[in-house]
């Protein structure tokens, strides 16, 4: 499941980014706490992580179980923050202005539109989550406060269990909404963000790429005298590029 928690945090960032009054102050897994992290924006922001989850595993296999995890959004707004003026002027706004009513009031408005921008129907990264989460359950919204003399400080978190795709299979080319979401990672504007392509590539394929063999043995989670005895692994005397057999099938229940 490691992946598709990276998978949704990534799309959660750029599904959000420019859709809310936070503009594109929307970063992934900001260290910083949030109280932090609120001295350091001079705009209402937005924070996204990935959070406690479980799945279930499969035999031994605990790479593509079926689980669940959390999406934590995180929100903050501060008395001293940058609005922007109807002249398109930015203005800083500090003492009695925004007042906490405001600040609250930002803060329920951001949290609409989040769901809203998740929904979007025109927007392809909210696509790309809507492909990568399955189903939603709990979403649980804890609220944070600071009354410090120099910053007065509010924020939301959201935590949203999401119940995402099953990782790829190790050894495969991407297929379906994981070669979508590379092709879009690989054409984003944001030469760093780009980069992400090759980890994310190289976590699905290998590095270098598995024999075919290799592949089975890893999807069906097998020891190496297990792979010998279901004739997967190459004969005696054989490279580790050479095929024991063109395929296996597994059949349930026994002969007769």
């Amino acid at each position: 499941m490691s992946l598709s928690e990276i998978a949704i945090r990534l799309v959660t960032v750029k599904a959000l980014s420019g859709r809310t009054l936070a503009g594109g102050a929307v970063s992934d897994s900001e260290v910083s706490a949030i109280d932090v992290a609120a001295a350091e924006h001079k705009r209402p922001f937005i924070a996204v992580y990935t959070d406690d989850g479980e799945s279930q595993g499969v035999g031994r296999d605990i790479l593509t179980g079926n689980g669940s995890f959390s999406l934590a959004i995180e929100i903050g707004v501060t008395s001293k923050m940058r609005y922007r003026l109807d002249s398109g002027e930015d203005e800083l706004v500090d003492a009695l202005v925004p007042t906490d009513a405001l600040m609250e009031m930002t803060l329920n408005l951001i949290a609409r539109q989040i769901a809203i921008a998740l929904a979007d129907p025109t927007n392809e990264w909210s696509d790309l989550w809507r492909r990568f989460v399955t189903k939603v359950g709990r979403v649980r919204k804890r609220r944070g406060a600071s009354a410090d003399k120099l910053l007065r400080f509010a924020g939301r978190q959201m935590e949203i269990e999401v119940h995402p795709l099953a990782d790829p299979p190790f050894g495969k080319a991407p297929a379906g909404v994981w070669a979508d979401l590379l092709a879009k990672i690989e054409q984003d504007a944001d030469p760093d963000f780009r980069k992400l392509a090759v980890p994310i590539r190289r976590a699905i394929v290998g590095d270098p790429p598995e024999p075919s063999w290799r592949i089975d043995q890893s999807q069906m989670a097998l020891s190496g005298d297990e792979a010998t005895a279901m004739l997967i692994t190459p004969a005696e005397g054989l490279g580790d590029d050479d095929v024991a057999l063109a395929g296996v099938v597994l059949a349930e229940g026994g002969g007769g």
